[in-house]
């Protein structure tokens, strides 16, 4: 059975379905049924689950993917690091070896979060690769095997022009930021990349 994202988010967040009822003025009923996809939520309803949550109101209704499930977990995630984040005080001896009192945060959640943000930019990742080898053409799938497998190989010299190459096609704006004007080899590259494009 498929979990829709409202399912997902209200555990994730701790939130009881009567508490999230109260909070909408509306009858644990009415949750259970759009849960069990007898009714969509309506849309002043998503409205108030986004205010209620901080998510947008897509997430609430569909089937939620892995780099989903993680974004609501970041949400959740900075949303303790607001509330629980303590200002410290500390003591230290300045350059002139005068004690002093500074202050600064603590966040209890900050390694949490640094890891859900990691493993949601690895989920995203993974979804577009899966997304070019089902639905892209074969030029794109045959582009991305050559990819995966020079970074596969680790060959240093080919890593460096692929990176040159994938820089210049993300940034046609200042080109020549990877590459070296001096050297011959990247003058190459760069004029061969501007025939191809162009």
């Amino acid at each position: 059975m498929s979990v829709i994202g409202l399912e997902f988010i209200a555990k994730t967040f701790g939130m009881e379905y009567q508490e999230i009822a109260k909070h909408l003025s509306i009858t644990p009923p009415a949750i259970q049924g759009w849960l069990k996809g007898r009714r969509k939520i309506p849309p002043k309803r998503l409205a108030q689950l986004e205010s209620l949550f901080g998510i947008e109101s897509d997430y609430f209704q569909k089937e939620l993917s892995t780099a989903d499930k993680l974004y609501i977990q970041r949400k959740n995630a900075e949303r303790l690091s607001r509330e629980e984040a303590e200002e410290v005080e500390y003591t230290y001896v300045d350059d002139n070896g005068q004690e002093r009192t500074g202050t600064t945060y603590y966040n209890p959640y900050e390694g949490v979060l640094n890891e859900i943000v990691a493993e949601e930019k690895k989920a995203i990742l993974l979804e577009q690769v899966a997304d070019i080898l089902n639905n892209g053409d074969s030029n794109r799938r045959a582009l991305l095997e050559i990819f995966l497998e020079t970074m596969k190989r680790g060959n240093k010299d080919e890593l460096t022009v692929l990176t040159k190459v994938i820089n210049y096609l993300n940034d046609r704006l200042d080109p020549f930021a990877d590459f070296d004007a001096e050297k011959e080899q990247d003058r190459k590259l760069y004029e061969a990349l501007n025939n191809l494009v162009d």
